[in-house]
């Protein structure tokens, strides 16, 4: 189950498309995430405009398994271990993740939600005091994987 998870995960993935149609609603991004060993994943993020060396954010994924689901584990650029993991469960053909532990970013409760189908990634992350979104959205980010697994 880990290996199909990575082969979903794994690749460059863009929202060209996405932020080309609705620029005003999604910011043009890239991701990566690559493969370093065999559970262990670096990953990072940038804005379009920046460029693949001044990413927004970075670090590292360890892929585990809990139960039927699996964990990806969320650490620093220097391996030091963060809140906001992500538990996913497969449903059908795709992979659906949401926090598997309380994480606070930017003053804010983190909710996060990620499904991968195996060629794209639908993703949101937003913030929340007191149940209402204080930073982020709800709004599904859709991003194309325009590369395999590296």
């Amino acid at each position: 189950m880990i290996d199909e998870f990575m082969s979903y995960l794994l690749g460059r993935y863009t929202n060209r498309d996405q932020a080309f149609y609705q620029p005003s609603k999604f910011a043009y991004i890239w991701g990566l995430y690559e493969q370093v060993s065999p559970t262990d994943i670096k990953s990072k993020w940038w804005y379009n405009y920046a460029g693949e060396d001044a990413p927004y954010r970075e670090g590292y994924q360890r892929v585990t398994m809990s139960g039927n689901q699996i964990l990806l584990e969320n650490y620093t650029p220097k391996w030091e271990k963060v809140t906001g993991d992500i538990i996913f469960t497969k449903n059908g053909t795709q992979y659906e993740g949401t926090n598997a532990d309380e994480c606070i970013r930017y003053n804010a409760l983190l909710e996060s939600k990620m499904v991968l189908t195996g060629n794209e990634m639908l993703c949101y992350d937003c913030g929340l005091q007191e149940g209402k979104i204080t930073w982020g959205g709800r709004d599904l980010y859709k991003f194309k994987r325009v590369t395999d697994g590296l």
